[in-house]
């Protein structure tokens, strides 16, 4: 009772006692003024008579407490964490766990709320009183207060939440059949080039088709020597249609260009607006468009002619003749190695002449989607399939008894999906079966009832983070989302299971 007194009356006890030094003060003074001037020996000097100052800082230092008396700090007043948060004049508060008094504020005591952290709850001023404080959301932002710790994100702050990937959850997961079919290799061409620093215009298609490209010097020189007169005699041939051609479209340009006079000259002996002028503009406009047509092809045909000198002229090059027209016998192939201009190349020299093998091939592909047959497609090396993430990167020759497109062949198409990396060997004439994947997603920050769709490969983004990701794998028990942006990958499990 007394102690309640003096905190109430703290300023009062303060003023008393500092008039009690001052009246204490006075007393010695008055006393010492009364002292005999006979009890010291000796002479003895003269006495100052001025009273001395009085120490009034008491007396001030008790006024200013008198104004502001001193206030007993609430729980607030101490830093978070501190001893000091708890009540004044009442111990620390201790909750009862499995028959065991905890002291949460203890240093290295039992976690109240595992996995959360006794510190995190009281650095975050969450009530770690509450059994339910896990599965809360304090801040509204749809994660909950466990979500929040797992995130190292303030969970009283509605702006700072964790990545809205953690609230994805995998619906359902479907397959759609995707069938492809290696049919034939429809076209083989082996063109031959120069092999200079720059390619030139100047190329020969030959008839050549290795069963492999593991070939030496001699089977190559070999090859030349039995096909090289055949084919410098069929680019010879090709040259003599195209200078008829070319003669026979001149006189024909000829024919038509006076006939085209001719009507002009009657055009201006016919009145106008009659039927016979009528006749006669519709002959022009005929004439006219048969003339248009005899120049282009006489247009195309030089210029096929021009090609196929220049190829004659190389294959000459590169395969001399001897003076008699025959083919010079002494072929030899002194270099064969890849061209390091391109990889589709064989480079090889002919007594000093640099030349180069391009192979040209052309696959057809079909392929069936949910029952849809697709029409053959014709493609090349490099080519990507129409209607499907698939383009041809590689072609191994593998040809049975009987050759290539033919029963029995082994031949490998290897196509790879350009949205995942995955490659798929299809064998000559088989079907290949790469399902297609989809998942139905649902977004748990929405609500529930935002659910999407995605194609395996496909890129999403999520609000209200808006990340950049991709749905790189997917089955009935997970899918696998990457961060485009960092590269992290996030797995997603199904809306069912037990999985975090």
């Amino acid at each position: 009772m007394t102690m309640n007194w003096v905190k109430q009356k703290y300023d009062l006890v303060i003023l008393a006692v500092a008039t009690l030094l001052l009246v204490s003060n006075a007393a010695w003074i008055g006393m010492s003024r009364l002292e005999p001037e006979d009890i010291q020996a000796g002479p003895s000097a003269p006495k100052d008579n001025a009273i001395p100052p009085v120490n009034l800082d008491v007396i001030r230092q008790a006024e200013v407490l008198a104004a502001a008396p001193a206030k007993w700090k609430s729980p607030t007043d101490f830093p978070t964490g501190s001893p000091e948060r708890g009540l004044l004049l009442v111990s620390r508060r201790y909750l009862l766990k499995d028959s065991k008094l905890i002291d949460p504020l203890a240093e290295g005591s039992e976690q109240l709320h595992p996995p959360i952290t006794n510190e995190w709850l009281l650095v975050h001023e969450l009530d770690y009183t509450d059994m339910n404080i896990r599965s809360k959301d304090s801040d509204g932002d749809g994660f909950s207060n466990l979500e929040e710790f797992q995130s190292q994100t303030n969970p009283t702050d509605f702006n700072k939440a964790p990545p809205s990937l953690n609230k994805l959850k995998l619906v359902s997961f479907k397959q759609v059949p995707f069938l492809l079919k290696f049919n034939s290799l429809s076209k083989e061409e082996i063109t031959l080039k120069r092999e200079n620093d720059k390619y030139s215009s100047a190329k020969a298609i030959i008839n050549f088709s290795p069963e492999d490209w593991n070939i030496d010097n001699q089977k190559l020189a070999n090859y030349f020597k039995q096909t090289i007169k055949g084919t410098k005699n069929e680019y010879k041939n090709k040259i003599s249609k195209n200078e008829l051609d070319i003669t026979l479209l001149q006189k024909k340009a000829e024919i038509l260009e006076k006939k085209l006079k001719e009507q002009r000259n009657d055009e201006r002996k016919i009145k106008p607006k009659t039927e016979k002028a009528k006749k006669n503009a519709s002959l022009i406009d005929e004439t006219l468009k048969n003339l248009k047509k005899t120049s282009d092809d006489l247009i195309q045909a030089t210029n096929l002619l021009e090609t196929n000198k220049e190829s004659l002229n190389l294959l000459n090059e590169v395969f001399p003749e001897e003076t008699e027209g025959n083919i010079s016998t002494n072929i030899s192939i002194t270099k064969i190695l890849p061209s390091p201009k391109n990889p589709d190349f064989i480079q090889f020299e002919n007594d000093g002449t640099q030349a180069a093998l391009e192979i040209d091939r052309e696959f057809q592909i079909n392929f069936n989607s949910s029952g849809k047959t697709v029409f053959s497609q014709y493609l090349k090396l490099g080519n990507q399939i129409e209607g499907a993430p698939y383009k041809i990167v590689k072609y191994e020759p593998k040809p049975g008894p009987n050759g290539v497109n033919s029963s029995g062949d082994l031949s490998e198409l290897i196509i790879q999906n350009i949205e995942t990396g995955d490659s798929i060997i299809l064998v000559y004439n088989k079907e290949a079966n790469d399902p297609t994947s989809f998942g139905t997603f649902r977004s748990l920050l929405a609500g529930g009832d935002q659910d999407f769709t995605l194609k395996k490969g496909e890129e999403f983004t999520l609000k209200p983070d808006n990340r950049r990701l991709k749905l790189v794998d997917i089955s009935a028990t997970k899918a696998d989302i990457r961060d485009v942006t960092t590269g992290d990958l996030f797995p997603v499990f199904p809306i069912n299971s037990s999985s975090p």
